[in-house]
């Protein structure tokens, strides 16, 4: 089925009128979810074809901008809330209404969270934009501020909210390949029409006020500009067996305001800080239609990509009026793009197909169908004990052959296969790292995973099934609760790839948050050992700011130890366990200290300071004045005090702390440049 949205009542902004907004979302609004049924699945290559009227599966609702099917119903985004619409009796129409979360901004109605993606490990992913401030609530009961463009993540049920990056200006586009690797978007042309998505990363734009002070800025992606001013959809092709080689695994960048798909390909890189090299393209889509204004895409599970065009002669990022007499706020459109040689993919009914067909799905050439695949079998009660076997050997049998579900056969030519009886077959048609690794999302969704499956995905040479392998690995069962008793653990945090290591740091965030364990000190201790020490080299201009950041492999290092201190201040317990141990560095305990409050920390740092082999950090020596009452930092304090360059540290630090506690100790010029009032 396809689904869409109607946008009847947009714009209504509480930052102009809030109580006409909440009026609003009360009532019984104009817009309504959709639904097309296929009626034609598509047969020798040719297109699903759709019903011609859809069925409204929800009605009375206003700017329901963020959708997501999901079981039997779908989680969409209305006003202050998400809530999930379920029907229930089969009838095709929402009749049960559960929020999940709520307490959301709702100023800016172009902004409201969207970009709804369910994640491995039991997430769904979202977007927020610019303008919006709210408290987020959950079924806990707990808030959490959420102001401005943010991604963050929550549970199906609405539980563990948590914010997972800041910035940039606006993601409208979100996308997620076969092997995890994920991609956003930032609106405004900025340099970044296609970055990494890194969890707990820092991208400029709208949302810099939300940063932590150490915070690295992620450097722009793109040499080049892609013109307009509301970059506003990706969609990333699928890499074969659908369109022509030059099109495939082509990232989509839908531009609205100058009435184009934009392409870019994505090249590997070792050579920048993204780990990525964009090349443009030569557009996918051009018109000389005024009203054509592509405003989101995505792949279908037939190989085609599929543009929202919100049909409208006047569109703007602000530039034009909203209360414009020739704004369209009737119609709206949806293409469709085959190629004209392209066999699509059979679109099969995933309710009805039998369980091994549906893991014959997982690696196959339709990126769609395999996202649809491992959703499937994890949602699933229980899995058949066939399944599971076939599960475990795609994970542990990398090879140009493996056992794979099969009728006896090779299959239907779109790797697709079925039935449970188990045959070698070659993997022609299948992504095989990415069959890997969604195998394994499955089998870790189930609580069966073993550290013989992610053992084996650790030798992979392919960075992305190593860091897959670390994802889950704190949620293997029985594993002891010690990460530094973890073999596969242990090795990544000394891999090569930044990708493997900083994940390997936010894998240790469920270690450091299990109370009253040694496992949570031992997490500190093993992402301390990461530690590197920061460098000054490589920089170049902001794309935002134009003012110097770290890039390449300064970035990288700067970027794990934001991730390492991120993840200490989760536990101040585990911080305390793991200095209490003797293998600490000075280097790793002033680290560490540093993550702590400023009256903990301080004593700590007084101690450490003295023992490095460094003049001390601008802000260790904040820090030591930010909380002075005790002995120790009295006394580190009064030798910092007597050194010219730390008293110059302090004096332009001098707005952040009281200086008024440092005045007596200061003598002649310095003195007078510290307030005493």
């Amino acid at each position: 089925r396809l689904w869409t949205m109607t946008a009847l009542e947009y714009p209504v902004d509480a930052n102009e009128n809030p109580a006409a907004a909440d009026a609003l979302y009360a009532s019984k609004a104009k817009d309504k979810i959709l639904v097309y049924d296929i009626v034609d699945r598509g047969t020798n290559g040719g297109s699903p074809k759709f019903a011609k009227e859809p069925t409204v599966f929800a009605d009375g609702l206003a700017i329901p901008l963020g959708i997501l099917p999901y079981k039997d119903g779908c989680y969409v985004q209305h006003g202050h809330d998400i809530a999930l619409l379920r029907d229930t009796d089969g009838d095709g129409k929402a009749d049960k209404r559960e929020v999940v979360l709520t307490g959301f901004g709702v100023q800016d109605s172009h902004l409201f969270p969207h970009q709804f993606t369910r994640a491995p490990g039991g997430w769904i992913w979202m977007a927020q934009g610019a303008f919006n401030y709210g408290k987020v609530r959950g079924p806990d009961g707990k808030e959490v501020q959420f102001d401005q463009t943010r991604m963050a993540r929550f549970r199906p049920d609405g539980s563990e909210f948590e914010i997972t990056s800041n910035g940039p200006c606006n993601i409208w586009g979100f996308v997620m390949n076969g092997e995890g690797e994920s991609f956003i978007q930032e609106a405004n042309d900025f340099g970044y029409p296609v970055m990494p998505f890194h969890e707990y990363g820092n991208y400029p734009g709208c949302s810099n006020g939300q940063w932590k002070s150490y915070a690295p800025e992620f450097p722009a992606t793109a040499e080049f500009r892609m013109g307009g001013t509301g970059l506003s959809g990706l969609a990333l092709t699928d890499a074969s067996g659908a369109y022509p080689p030059a099109w495939s695994d082509v990232m989509l960048v839908a531009n609205p305001i100058i009435r184009k798909i934009q392409a870019i390909k994505m090249h590997r890189s070792t050579d920048s800080s993204s780990g990525w090299k964009l090349e443009w393209l030569p557009d996918f889509v051009q018109t000389s239609d005024e009203w054509f204004r592509p405003v989101a895409m995505t792949l279908g599970p037939d190989g085609c990509v599929y543009i929202v065009d919100w049909y409208n002669k006047i569109i703007s990022h602000n530039e034009v009026p909203r209360n414009h007499p020739e704004r369209d706020k009737k119609r709206g459109r949806i293409w469709r793009v085959k190629h004209k040689d392209q066999k699509c993919f059979p679109v099969p009914d995933f309710t009805k197909l039998p369980e091994g067909e549906i893991v014959g799905k997982l690696g196959g050439q339709s990126l769609a169908q395999s996202h649809l695949a491992w959703q499937m079998l994890s949602d699933k009660e229980k899995l058949q004990d066939g399944t599971v076997s076939v599960l475990k050997a795609a994970v542990t049998e990398p090879r140009e052959t493996a056992t794979l579900p099969s009728r006896g056969g090779y299959g239907d030519g779109y790797g697709n296969v079925s039935g449970i009886a188990h045959i070698k077959i070659p993997y022609v048609t299948y992504h095989l790292d990415a069959l890997r690794i969604q195998a394994a999302w499955v089998l870790a969704a189930k609580g069966l995973a073993t550290e013989k499956e992610l053992s084996e995905m650790a030798k992979s040479p392919n960075r992305n099934v190593r860091r897959e392998a670390v994802r889950l690995a704190p949620y293997i069962p029985g594993r002891d609760d010690s990460p530094m008793k973890n073999p596969l653990l242990l090795q990544a945090s000394n891999d090569s790839d930044p990708e493997v290591r900083a994940e390997t740091i936010r894998a240790m965030l469920p270690f450091l948050t299990r109370p009253g364990q040694t496992g949570s000190a031992h997490a500190a201790g093993l992402i301390l050992r990461m530690l590197k020490p920061s460098q000054n080299e490589p920089v170049a201009p902001s794309s935002q700011s134009g003012k110097p950041i770290k890039t390449g492999d300064a970035y990288v290092v700067e970027f794990e130890r934001y991730l390492i201190r991120l993840m200490l201040e989760r536990s101040q317990a585990a911080v305390m366990g793991w200095l209490g141990s003797a293998d600490v560095s000075p280097d790793q305990r002033v680290f560490a200290a540093l993550s702590l409050p400023a009256k903990q920390s301080a004593p700590l740092l007084a101690e450490g300071i003295a023992k490095l082999n460094r003049p001390p950090s601008d802000e260790e020596i904040l820090r030591l004045a930010e909380a002075p009452e005790a002995p120790e930092v009295k006394a580190a304090l009064a030798a910092l005090i007597a050194k010219p360059e730390s008293l110059q540290s302090l004096l332009k630090q001098k707005a952040r702390f009281d200086a008024r506690v440092l005045a007596p100790r200061v003598e002649g010029t310095a003195k007078e440049m510290l307030p005493t009032t």
